[in-house]
């Protein structure tokens, strides 16, 4: 058992973590499909772990999203998101998409470890 906070799960379903950065010269599409995009949020919630706004530390601008999702691999992740309207109307300069592996924290009611032995060997 891990020492100071439960052990869970390691999530089955391969996750993804896509930072997207707008771009200045369509900030337009963040205001004008805002609805669209909350409702397509809205209606694929389960696939989302978290998703939200990026804003560099103690701005009010938002400069563009990240998207914690599920997918089967990177072609159905870039299935779905070119679903959302901000992908389909290019609010998105540059988007960045990584694999994730969610390992510790409240949102997820503890750690996928029980101890550092278990996993030193994906830790290098």
């Amino acid at each position: 058992m891990a020492e100071f906070a439960p052990s869970i799960d390691k999530l089955s379903e391969k996750v993804f973590l896509v930072l997207a950065y707008d771009d200045d010269s369509n900030r337009s599409v963040r205001e004008s499909h805002l609805d669209e995009h909350l409702e397509f949020i809205e209606m694929n919630y389960q696939r989302y772990l978290t998703c939200g706004p990026l804003r560099l530390p103690e701005e009010r601008k938002i400069i563009g999203s990240f998207f914690m999702v599920c997918a089967e691999n990177e072609e159905v992740l870039n299935e779905f998101l070119k679903q959302d309207p901000y992908f389909k109307n290019e609010l998105y300069e540059k988007i960045r998409i990584l694999n994730a592996t969610p390992a510790a924290g409240s949102w997820m009611g503890g750690v996928i470890w029980n101890n550092a032995e278990e996993i030193r060997p994906n830790a290098s």
